[in-house]
């Protein structure tokens, strides 16, 4: 395999448009692992990614993928075989005109016939561009052959795209490949009217728009209005504001930003700025079809949005929108996310036009703000390929470093790194003591806020899990034996998941209250920056639960499992809700409660354990004792004046085991503070 001349990420502007603040390639990635690890799947010299029906692929979905693995290629991720594995999977099942059938089952044969053109399209696209990312010829040569026969076989005699090579009629909007047909047309490494083909596919999706909205519909005639096929903006016509963006990004056509633009204006209107209210699927006229919040709808219109600096807030907004979309859903919305997300990022680039990128940026930051400071040795602007650079994390006042995040882990302080890429780095503090929530020392069934740790299964949803331990009223939650960092306890729990007759997947929990009442009185918690633990054990969700969501559609963030103790450092932007969820704020002035949960794709038979320790909410002073409004001064004077922090009993008395020094670690409360 060859080195790639573009290896990821580039993080690069494009020749047109703007890109959003704050864009990160580390959510690329993590997309991309959601998508390779759930979809990809090889067979001999062959690779599939697997369509919303598992056991069946279509070419678009080999379209996309090809694409994917082009520009996700370096010394990590390695795509470049997979890349020839998935073109191997599109020539094996041809037509005779030599497009694949566009619907596949498995490895083994056709399931619908003849070719599509969005996906012969999207891998011919991706031919032009390995043969710029890894120099073979041979991707030219196959990306020459396809191009010849695109025109010959899925241009109309209108030079409308067809749907495909065996049928003319009706049209689809977002087939029209335009930044592929743009690169076409550039190369030319055939001799065909591409620039004619652009001018009436650009005049048909103009003439498609509604007035109002400039939504188009599904599929239309060939004039642009709608066909009885598909006559709503749905997961077909969703793609078109994402081919227009890419269009503008690499080439400036007007025709690509006057349609985007259209659709952009209404959209930010329509939603009065907010892309949680970008809905799944409208009639032409704006009106919703369904209520949901989904990557395949949101992240084109990010995507579109890029074509003017007028859209920037928007832009922003869209951007931390798309990358809060954080669990596994479907092909479709994984596959639309990353592509939105390369595209957004500045890896989407038409590499024939591009230099591989040679300065790169250390962008630093610090959670909760305010907390320290990090400094770079040496310190420049930008730095070259495999330059050495120091990161120094510097505490302020009594806060103490907890870990690097981004593209940088580890919990010293001082962290050497070689630059490959432009990188993004937090460094995590937490105030000891002062917004530790529970490390479990004591032993007991109680956080530092007086609340009580809960177990809770899916027996009311007629599931039939088991989890131990199982509290009550009366059973209490114990903490068990052995925590991080050499500590003596954490909180765990251990499962056995059976389905039984629920509806829905089976699961099993366990959190603790913010309110010491144990009931559903919110809490503000919005000082906090975030949340800090160390977890071990099974693949879970962390959530926080928040009064202003009634559809259990809390922000969570899903945690890979940890054979060893592993730090998790999260800021609240991190989290998001299920994409079924009703979209909505995450209101952490009405926190109610935080828990960690087995995950939706849970099946009977799965067993295991989670255990959690050293529980943070980084810039929150925890209220210790708020439980109680009778803690005495003289309590509180001698705690304190020695650096000490003391959880009180009802009585203003210290529990026993509950004495914390100024690095949130307990301690044994002196005998003379016991007898007071």
């Amino acid at each position: 395999m060859a080195a790639p001349k573009f290896p990821f990420p580039q993080d690069q502007n494009y020749a047109f448009g703007i890109k959003p603040a704050g864009a990160n390639h580390n959510d690329v990635q993590a997309a991309f692992k959601i998508f390779v690890t759930n979809y990809y799947e090889e067979s001999g010299d062959m690779a599939r990614i697997k369509w919303d029906t598992p056991t069946q692929t279509v070419s678009e979905g080999i379209g996309y993928g090809m694409l994917i693995m082009c520009y996700m290629d370096n010394a990590t991720n390695m795509t470049q075989s997979k890349f020839d594995k998935l073109w191997a999977y599109y020539q094996h099942f041809t037509n005779g005109a030599g497009f694949m059938n566009w619907k596949i089952n498995g490895f083994s044969g056709a399931a619908e016939m003849n070719g599509a053109t969005d996906g012969d399209f999207d891998a011919t696209l991706a031919l032009c561009l390995a043969y710029f990312q890894w120099g073979d010829a041979k991707y030219k040569t196959a990306a020459t052959t396809m191009i010849q026969k695109l025109y010959a076989n899925e241009v109309s005699a209108s030079k409308v795209l067809k749907p495909g090579d065996a049928f003319d009629s009706p049209k689809n909007p977002s087939y029209f490949v335009a930044a592929a047909i743009g690169l076409f047309n550039k190369l030319k490494w055939d001799s065909n009217d591409w620039a004619s083909v652009l001018t009436a596919n650009y005049t048909m999706v103009k003439g498609a728009q509604n007035a109002t909205t400039g939504l188009v519909a599904d599929w239309t005639n060939d004039a642009g209005q709608p066909d009885s096929r598909g006559v709503n903006y749905t997961y077909d016509a969703a793609r078109v504001p994402w081919r227009m963006g890419l269009a503008y990004a690499w080439y400036g056509d007007a025709g690509a930003k006057d349609i985007a633009s259209k659709m952009t204006s209404w959209m930010k209107t329509s939603t009065a700025g907010d892309p949680a209210l970008i809905m799944s699927g409208y009639q032409l006229n704006g009106t919703a079809i369904q209520k949901y919040n989904l990557p395949a709808y949101l992240g084109p219109f990010g995507a579109a949005a890029m074509v003017d600096a007028a859209n920037q807030a928007w832009l922003d907004a869209c951007y931390r929108k798309l990358a809060s979309f954080i669990d596994d859903d479907n092909y479709y919305n994984e596959s639309l996310q990353l592509i939105s997300l390369l595209t957004m990022t500045g890896n989407f680039l038409d590499f024939s036009s591009v230099t591989p990128k040679t300065a790169f940026k250390i962008t630093t930051g610090v959670s909760p703000a305010g907390a320290g400071t990090v400094t770079l040795t040496p310190a420049k602007a930008t730095y070259a390929l495999n330059d050495q650079v120091t990161l120094q994390a510097v505490e302020t006042g009594t806060n103490k470093f907890v870990s690097w995040g981004g593209d940088v882990t580890g919990t010293t302080t001082s962290k050497t790194i070689t630059v490959t890429s432009d990188m993004n780095v937090t460094a995590y503090f937490n105030a000891g003591a002062s917004d530790l929530i529970d490390d479990g020392e004591d032993g007991d069934h109680l956080t530092r806020l007086g609340t009580k740790w809960f177990t809770y299964d899916d027996i009311l949803n007629k599931g039939a899990s088991v989890v131990t331990p199982k509290t009550t009223t009366t059973a209490l939650f114990k903490m068990a034996d052995g925590g991080a960092a050499g500590s003596l306890k954490s909180a765990k729990i251990t499962f056995s998941l059976d389905k039984g007759a629920n509806t829905y997947n089976p699961f099993v929990g366990f959190g603790f209250p913010l309110n010491p009442a144990g009931d559903s009185t919110p809490v503000d918690i919005s000082a906090s920056s975030g949340l800090t633990f160390y977890m071990k054990g099974a693949t879970c969700d962390v959530r926080v639960e928040t009064l202003n969501i009634t559809d259990f559609g809390y922000f969570f963030k899903r945690l890979p499992a940890a054979a060893d103790w592993t730090l998790v450092s999260l800021k609240w932007t991190d989290f998001a809700q299920a994409t079924w969820a009703k979209a909505t704020t995450m209101d952490l002035k009405k926190a109610t409660k935080i828990a960690w949960q087995t995950t939706d794709k849970g099946v009977t038979g799965d067993k295991g354990d989670i255990s959690v320790d050293e529980i943070h909410l980084p810039g929150w002073v925890v209220p210790v004792g708020i439980k109680s409004s009778h803690r005495s001064a003289a309590s509180a004077a001698a705690g304190h004046s020695r650096n000490l922090f003391l959880r009180l009993d009802h009585n203003g008395h210290p529990i026993p085991g509950s004495m914390y020094n100024a690095a949130g670690r307990s301690v044994a409360v002196p005998q003379s503070l016991s007898n007071r």
